[in-house]
């Protein structure tokens, strides 16, 4: 296994973008984009009908709405096209994540923001399935076949049917040691947030991608592969939802090649929107790539944008 996975170091670039490698082999496979640079997103909105947008790195870096991100909002929806913010968080429900965006000024309402955790619960709910959720006890999904899973009791995530990894606010090693021994023992992983990191202004912080590509490759077994399952971008559940979402709000069908994916990854935002047969626009001077390197990520991944902005 290489450092990209030692926690001593802090994340970088290149670490985040060797572990959404060392993760490809489970992602979805799309045509790419021709990478056409365009100076903002609003400039890559020509026939476009519908508008998802990220949440971190794209609307806001940390508790800082990104300069510009409301009046994007506002001016798409002035002009007809329809907006959706398509977040990967797991932690909170959508009712409660959308204030984030109000507080900041942005004009999006609960019904306009699909998260990876709605993806989750909506593919799950219909199980009967009961779920051990890693989750912030406050926000547990109101169902009864939920259970909240502790660190300090390993064999309760063996008597559940699956568990639910939502979000990482709280993770240490005890929390690690217990995703471990549930993989080694064949328990299946459900991961809300595929996220290896998420922006901030004083760098990256770690997410449940990173904690579960961590353990996958230390425990290094092909078996422990096929126990995981990923609803967030960009994997299909997410951008399924989003799409039936958009389709039910406004009464009508919407073709994909119609609807911009804007985000600032190329593996979860880029690689699922054309995955999903949207067109994608990578934002690159805030978010994932602010310090640079967005040019010889592309190359390196093969995974290219329709447009790539500076900004929104």
């Amino acid at each position: 296994m290489n450092n990209f996975y030692d926690i001593s170091q802090p994340m970088t670039l290149a670490s985040t973008l060797g572990i959404y490698e060392d993760l490809r082999r489970q992602m979805p496979q799309a045509l790419m984009g021709k990478g056409e640079r365009k100076g903002r997103v609003r400039d890559c909105l020509d026939g476009i009908e519908a508008l998802f947008l990220d949440g971190f790195g794209v609307l806001n870096v940390g508790y800082k709405a990104v300069d510009g991100a409301a009046s994007l909002v506002q001016e798409a929806k002035a002009s007809g096209i329809q907006v959706l913010v398509v977040t990967n968080g797991g932690s909170l429900p959508s009712s409660l994540s959308v204030k984030k965006y109000q507080n900041l000024g942005i004009d999006i309402t609960a019904d306009e923001v699909i998260s990876s955790r709605d993806a989750l619960l909506t593919s799950l709910g219909n199980q009967g399935q009961k779920i051990g959720f890693i989750s912030q006890l406050a926000h547990l999904p109101e169902t009864p076949l939920a259970m909240q899973l502790i660190p300090d009791d390993k064999e309760s995530w063996l008597a559940v049917d699956g568990v639910a990894f939502m979000g990482a606010i709280t993770w240490n090693s005890t929390w690690q040691a217990c995703l471990d021994y549930a993989l080694s023992k064949g328990q299946n992983i459900y991961i809300a947030n595929p996220d290896v990191v998420a922006p901030h202004p004083t760098g990256f912080t770690r997410e449940p991608g990173f904690w579960v590509a961590k353990a996958l490759f230390e425990l290094d077994r092909s078996s422990v592969w096929e126990q995981v399952q990923w609803f967030g971008k960009p994997y299909a559940p997410i951008f399924t939802l989003a799409l039936s979402r958009l389709q039910e709000m406004h009464g009508r069908v919407y073709s994909p090649d119609n609807i911009l994916m804007v985000g600032d990854s190329l593996h979860t935002d880029v690689l699922g929107g054309k995955a999903a047969g949207f067109k994608t626009a990578l934002v690159t001077d805030h978010g994932l790539f602010c310090t640079g390197g967005s040019s010889d990520a592309i190359t390196n991944t093969g995974i290219v944008p329709d447009f790539i902005t500076k900004t929104l």
